[in-house]
């Protein structure tokens, strides 16, 4: 069967040779396209995820619903070692809230993150992001000045602001910006913030409204370790602090997916009481968060991303797929007397469909395979070299936060799933040709015209 199924590919070579290019092309195309997907969809959480939010957080249970600042983690050794466990060498820890930020005549209503700077360096790229003769990253300490109202000294923390906010407050290098905030025990706390940088992240939220200053400067502002000591708490940890989330160090979202899943278990998350929502929960547990929870437009974007281009490959492959089916109609076609004359001696009409089936196989594997070999080739050398976008191109996607470079990602499931997305459809076309055999009548074939 073997033998009579090899030597039926090759008789008519021309119409084999081009099924085989059609199948080998069709693979190669199908894989570099999902490898670019794959790619550029790293690509683009990698963009979003560096700029603030990091892959995962570590928050108390109904924190992130509207990120309120009395749902404040409570952060001891023991936690920060559980974490460590998990393989987790970087913590950055955060306190997020909101304030009036001042500077002369002009005020608005922001959004203020404090954190360890070094630390944040490990988890977020926004110190890339300084504009070019607009400063630099803000740092720890403060410097003193003198009470505008008294003889006193006051101490001013550094900070960064997004250049939307530098023009909305008439703001600059050097400017020092008042911030008005609430307390976590409600009462209100103010601190003065000298601009040592400025940004531009393409994110309207952080260009716009965003202040980054220190974990010292955002604790004078809110005093959430500092209402720690206003409960009575018996043997409370004196590592004891409160933020509101803490941001884990990870290289890339695959790497995020394991972790989350590992700190799930590790953290596992509260069930609610009947009625209860989550942000008014009396449980103040940790609970993760992974980058899709943090920031969900990024998820929407991919998946419509990924709809668009999954409408593409289907066009492709159904194209390859009646490329395979017009070529075994054929042969069907032109063998119907062959057929009718191996019926009529006895042979089996299920051994004339393996054979067929055979035929196809000689035809596709190799296809398959050389497409495959090209796809990875290809996928691999755009992992090294990706595109680089320059000029308008360029310039267009960094405005709407995108990195203006397109990597290929060659990825094992990847190239199963390319592989049978040509296999599968290609076989079941085969397969309804190949039924009409069995319908088969040998006198009538016999005396067809073929």
């Amino acid at each position: 069967m073997l033998k009579n199924a090899y030597r039926n590919v090759w008789r008519n070579k021309r119409r084999t040779i081009i099924t085989l290019v059609t199948v080998t092309l069709g693979t190669s195309f199908i894989l570099m396209m999902r490898f670019f997907s794959y790619g550029s969809h790293e690509e683009t959480i990698k963009n979003a995820v560096s700029l603030s939010s990091g892959y995962v957080q570590i928050a108390a249970n109904g924190w992130l619903e509207n990120k309120p600042l009395e749902r404040a983690l409570d952060a001891d050794s023991s936690l920060l070692r559980k974490i460590h466990s998990a393989g987790v060498e970087t913590i950055a820890p955060r306190i997020f809230s909101y304030a009036l930020a001042t500077n002369g005549s002009s005020s608005r209503f922001i959004t203020v993150v404090a954190g360890d700077p070094e630390k944040e360096k490990l988890v977020t790229n926004l110190y890339k992001r300084i504009l070019p003769g607009r400063g630099e990253y803000f740092r720890n300490g403060h410097e003193t000045v003198p009470h505008p109202y008294n003889k006193d000294k006051i101490k001013v923390y550094y900070g960064i602001i997004g250049k939307g906010l530098a023009e909305n407050l008439d703001a600059d290098v050097g400017s020092l910006v008042y911030l008005v905030g609430s307390q976590f025990d409600g009462s209100i706390g103010a601190i003065p913030v000298r601009i040592t940088g400025i940004y531009l992240a393409h994110d309207t939220a952080l260009d716009n409204s965003t202040l980054f200053t220190s974990l010292e400067g955002g604790e004078e502002l809110y005093a959430l370790s500092a209402s720690l000591a206003m409960e009575d708490r018996d043997g409370r940890d004196p590592s004891l602090r409160r933020y509101t989330s803490l941001v884990l160090g990870v290289n890339n979202y695959r790497d995020a997916e394991s972790l989350v899943e590992k700190l799930k278990e590790m953290f596992p998350t509260p069930p609610l009481a009947d009625g209860e929502s989550r942000e008014n929960s009396l449980n103040y547990d940790p609970v993760v968060h992974s980058y899709g929870e943090l920031i969900p437009g990024i998820i929407q974007l991919m998946l419509l991303d990924q709809i668009s281009g999954e409408i593409t490959l289907a066009f492709l492959i159904i194209i390859v797929a009646f490329g395979v089916l017009n070529t075994v109609q054929m042969s069907l076609h032109e063998r119907y007397k062959e057929f009718g004359i191996m019926m009529a001696i006895g042979t089996r009409p299920g051994y004339i469909m393996r054979m067929v089936l055979l035929e196809t196989f000689f035809i596709m594997m190799p296809g398959i395979l050389v497409g495959t070999i090209i796809g990875v080739g290809f996928g691999t050398y755009f992992h090294i070299h990706p595109i680089v976008f320059t000029g308008s191109d360029a310039k267009m996607m960094t405005d709407t936060g995108f990195s203006p470079v397109m990597p290929a990602l060659v990825d094992i499931s990847e190239l199963g799933i390319g592989i049978l997305s040509i296999g599968l459809p290609s076989l079941v076309f085969t397969m309804l040709a190949v039924l009409r055999i069995s319908r088969l009548r040998p006198v009538e074939a016999i005396n067809s015209m073929n």
